[in-house]
């Protein structure tokens, strides 16, 4: 985690007042709300271009991950990784997986942190034809290719958003490094990242993971919480009669359920208070 420039921090302190004046107000059509404004917590967070400021002095998180990307970059260029003939390819060097949800490239000539971060590593020396975006391929074909490119090192860097990069995106094969430049909304978001590197087929023996936050800010907030949603999730799953339920549900193949608090609720109880047997429920509400 970094600490906050001087106008960051005078930023995120100004969203504090926004904050008590929307729980102060009645709610007005196009008006501020909680939304906007953890939105634009999570946008200073990531960088103040993205909420009319000026660039920090030192690049910011965009030059942050720029320079771990070129550190890993440097340790990893010349290794060398079998190619689809299991053969040693003659091209060597392995593949960065860069994440991020916020300020995608639209074409629009403004100013974005993947374009930023491109700028960024050519500035330091790699090859910008070498750093691709998954929004630049809008087509099945293109995506194939682009992927190709990936496992056969044409592609050093790739940058993309969860939703974009997920499932079916298989680029694993010289995967040395993932970073998690914003924080993804639901611990299914961030299973699926990292689920890019940590798998099979990968040929490196040991991966690194980076997660970048700014002190101070809602994005460190959201690490957190991030954090405490997973282990709710956990403790809600955590005895074989709960997987009992949900797989009934799925079997009755019901277009749309909702599962009563109770059965949560006591999951979690037994879950903090170190309970081994399940407290019983009366019942269990399948609406």
């Amino acid at each position: 985690a970094r600490e906050p420039s001087e106008q960051v921090a005078a930023y995120v302190e100004s969203l504090k007042t926004r904050i008590e004046e929307v729980k102060s107000s009645p709610p007005v059509k196009g008006g501020d709300n909680m939304l906007v404004v953890v939105g634009d917590g999570r946008k200073v967070a990531l960088d103040p271009r993205l909420v009319g400021l000026p660039a920090d002095p030192d690049g910011g998180r965009v030059a942050a991950v720029a320079d771990q990307i070129m550190t890993v970059h440097e340790q990893t260029k010349d290794t060398v990784y079998r190619g689809a003939d299991e053969e040693p390819s003659p091209v060597t060097g392995g593949l960065q997986i860069v994440f991020c949800d916020q300020s995608t490239p639209k074409g629009d000539g403004e100013w974005n942190v993947y374009e930023g971060l491109r700028e960024e590593l050519a500035a330091r020396g790699m090859d910008p034809e070498k750093v691709a975006f998954i929004h630049d391929a809008k087509t099945d074909e293109a995506r194939k290719e682009l992927f190709e490119k990936c496992r056969d090192g044409r592609i050093n860097v790739i940058i993309g958003s969860t939703q974009k990069m997920g499932t079916g995106t298989n680029i694993q094969a010289r995967a040395t490094a993932l970073h998690h430049m914003d924080v993804p909304w639901r611990p299914a978001d961030l299973e699926q990242r990292e689920g890019r590197i940590i798998r099979q087929g990968n040929q490196n023996e040991e991966i690194d993971i980076y997660a970048y936050a700014t002190l101070g800010s809602v994005d460190a907030t959201s690490w957190q919480l991030l954090e405490r949603k997973a282990r709710f999730i956990a403790a809600a799953l955590a005895g074989d009669w709960q997987w009992d339920v949900l797989r009934a549900v799925r079997e009755l193949a019901l277009p749309d359920c909702w599962v009563a608090a109770g059965f949560v609720r006591n999951a979690v109880w037994d879950h903090l208070h170190g309970y081994t047997r399940p407290t019983p429920l009366a019942d269990i509400d399948v609406l």
